[in-house]
């Protein structure tokens, strides 16, 4: 574990900016050396101004600090305090750079190392010889260089002939690159200029679930800087022609002035094209203004002309607005495949721009079905890929991690750290060799209680569960519901059976386990109910969990009626997330929330919890103690291979599944098979 978060603040830092040591380049002090744990030597600007990459930096800062990974020192100077200053070059920025440079330096001088250094770099602005400086500098103060790429014009400094292209080429190699999307991250692995290449897409804070969209006119919404580039005129220009072509729309503009286009000047063009109650410019608006401005729009319409993966394109999704874009750098990436129609090409003319985007807007404002829907998956592909939650494991596992040029998440878009990084040829063998031996080793006894689990109940997961039945009712044990199987005073071998997460085919198949006589324990998500969660979050869901079946969830009447058959109701959390990831702030929503969720609909109390991805590398003690004291009886891991350890703790019942691409031999092995050495020295299943 890095060490604690220092505070020793030298200049004013926006309000919510803590837990960070600064120290003012004017001041030419180098940095002592922190008293406890690592350092992380922050060489990147923190708001003012508010923008996507000071945002993303201090959302970098903010996680290192809660997360006490490391002491994070900041060094500064040379940028805009303002929106109307970005761009400018002005005397006061070069004094400031250059004081910046003695003061790293004198460190160099000093020998005064941190283990990890972070810088930006957006390599389109003429502020990318400052960031390429200041990479330079990095290499030679900390072990490590991560540089987080924050812009278009990569490709142009990999592959460039001028010597400012040559130049950065030098001042970046041997770095390791913080790819925000996957084209960037191609481009920077093959340049083969970057140690190492870090797949990290961006992140927004969740709002919650959109609140139901009133009746009116389709509403239209621009977020960003007053920059013509950004495309805040093509704005103005698809709501004239919306409203030209009788359509029901209003439009909304949120954004600072800057050198290009003030708010006053921007006001007056709308007045002159008679626009006034029709499209409304409200300035800048930040934290939970800015969550009011996106949750009362439908649309976010944002064709910017140079944007690289931007940051308000993520919160408008967070919000459930449906995207129309342009497709530069990674935005396509961003809105996803199921708004392709409405990512409009780079290359287009203004005046056909604008024409298309009114097209796609237009679909909206004449169907209103379409935004329901659309809004919904906008809400669904946030979920998906941009949580803080995901960014946070990504972010700590590139400061913790070995030196590996490898994407932090598959293809599956499930957390890296829960599945196996061994290839399935290798994989399938190894752990085939360890079953059999720690079978014999166990003499391939089956304990006298076995608790096994399956997810959903489609058709071959039933023909499983009726030979699991009739397999182990011919060895002697009894089916039994979690409070029996966990009495210490019951004798006799006993099964307890219980499915996790949130599917429909549970209801479907209770004529099943009625004909089998099985009362069964159902863990239960509570997000993904389809009576109460929209279909783009349910949607989200089913990608969580890699599921590749019938993606419907249970309605809570469904649920009730489940409990009316005799069977048993525990907690699989809220929204089936990695708890390890989840900040202790959320526990409440994640845990305590879905245990009365549930209690509400069954009308009983839920005493049992199972953990989602239940490791035990997954799974802390405070995590444990917080389930206890939210009133839980029993906590069940999902690691096979540890039946024989018994149910001795409650905060650790043991289950394995029964898996139907097994034959029944295999399946045997895997209840029998101890496995409790290899669990406890690696944090992993000795079952394959």
């Amino acid at each position: 574990m890095w060490g604690v978060i220092h505070d020793r603040t030298t200049r004013d830092r926006p309000k919510g900016v803590g837990h960070i040591r600064t120290t003012i380049p004017l001041s030419a002090r180098t940095v002592a050396r922190p008293e406890t744990g690592r350092r992380m030597l922050l060489l990147a600007q923190l708001p003012p101004p508010v923008h996507g990459v000071t945002m993303t930096t201090e959302r970098v800062r903010r996680i290192i600090a809660d997360c006490g990974k490391a002491d994070v020192v900041q060094q500064w100077g040379g940028s805009a305090q303002s929106l109307a200053d970005v761009d400018r070059r002005s005397l006061g920025k070069f004094r400031e750079f250059g004081a910046l440079n003695l003061a790293l330096a004198r460190q160099v001088i000093a020998r005064d190392r941190s283990e990890v250094a972070y810088l930006t770099f957006v390599p389109w602005t003429h502020a990318a010889l400052r960031d390429g400086i200041v990479a330079w500098w990095a290499k030679r103060l900390a072990g490590r260089t991560l540089v987080h790429l924050h812009g278009e014009g990569l490709e142009q400094v990999t592959t460039g002939t001028g010597i400012k292209a040559a130049l950065l080429r030098r001042m970046l190699r041997g770095t390791e690159l913080i790819a925000i999307t996957g084209r960037a991250a191609e481009t920077a692995t093959a340049s083969g200029l970057f140690k190492a290449v870090h797949h990290l897409p961006n992140a927004a804070p969740d709002p919650g679930p959109p609140p139901p969209r009133a009746a009116g006119p389709l509403r239209l919404a621009f977020l960003g800087n007053l920059d013509p580039r950004k495309g805040v005129l093509r704005f103005v220009d698809v709501v004239a022609r919306l409203v030209a072509e009788g359509h029901e729309v209003v439009g909304a503009i949120a954004g600072g002035s800057t050198q290009h286009l003030t708010v006053e000047a921007l006001r007056s063009q709308i007045a002159e094209r008679g626009l006034d109650g029709r499209v409304t410019v409200h300035g800048p608006v930040h934290g939970a203004e800015k969550d009011r401005f996106l949750a009362s729009h439908d649309v976010l319409l944002y064709l910017s002309a140079h944007d690289h993966a931007p940051l308000v394109v993520i919160e408008a999704l967070s919000h459930g607005l449906i995207p129309i874009v342009r497709d530069t750098g990674g935005v396509a990436e961003i809105a996803g495949p199921r708004f392709s129609g409405n990512v409009l090409p780079a290359a287009l003319a203004d005046a056909e721009l604008t024409a298309r985007a009114a097209s796609v807007a237009a679909r909206y404002s004449t169907v209103p079905a379409a935004v329901a829907q659309d809004r919904a998956a906008a809400r669904g592909r946030y979920l998906e890929a941009f949580t803080e939650a995901a960014f946070a494991r990504n972010l700590t596992a590139v400061i913790d991690g070995p030196l590996s040029p490898t994407s932090l998440v598959g293809k599956s878009g499930l957390p890296r750290n829960v599945r196996s990084r061994l290839p399935a040829a290798v994989k399938a063998p190894v752990f085939a060799a360890i079953r059999r031996t720690g079978a014999v080793l166990s003499r391939g006894v089956l304990p006298e209680r076995v608790a096994i689990y399956f997810h959903a109940l489609d058709p071959h997961d039933r023909v499983a569960l009726e030979t699991a039945v009739g397999v182990l009712r011919d060895r002697g044990y009894r089916f039994v519901s979690m409070d029996t199987y966990t009495d210490p005073s019951q004798s006799g071998r006993l099964c307890n059976v219980s499915f996790d997460d949130n599917y429909r085919s549970w209801h479907a198949a209770l004529p099943l386990l009625d004909r089998l006589d099985l009362a069964a324990t159902f863990y239960v998500n509570t997000l993904p109910f389809r009576d109460r969660c929209p279909q783009g979050e349910i949607d989200a869901y089913f990608g969580r969990l890699d599921y590749a079946g019938e993606a419907v969830p249970l309605t809570t009447a469904e649920l009730r009626g489940m409990v009316a058959a005799g069977h048993e109701i525990g907690c699989h959390t809220h929204s089936h997330l990695l708890l390890a990831d989840v900040p202790r702030a959320g526990w409440d929503a994640e845990i305590t929330a879905s245990k009365a969720a549930l209690e509400d609909i069954v009308g009983q109390p839920v005493r049992h919890f199972s953990w989602p991805y239940g490791m035990p590398r997954h799974i802390t003690a405070e995590q444990k103690a917080f389930c206890l004291s939210a009133g839980f009886r029993t906590l069940c891991s999902a690691t096979p291979g540890l039946l024989q350890r018994g149910i001795a703790d409650p905060t650790d019942i043991p289950r394995t599944g029964w898996r139907p691409d097994r034959s029944i031999a295999d399946n045997l092995a895997d209840l029998a098979v101890d496995g409790r050495l290899f669990t406890r020295l690696t944090g992993r299943s000795i079952v394959g």
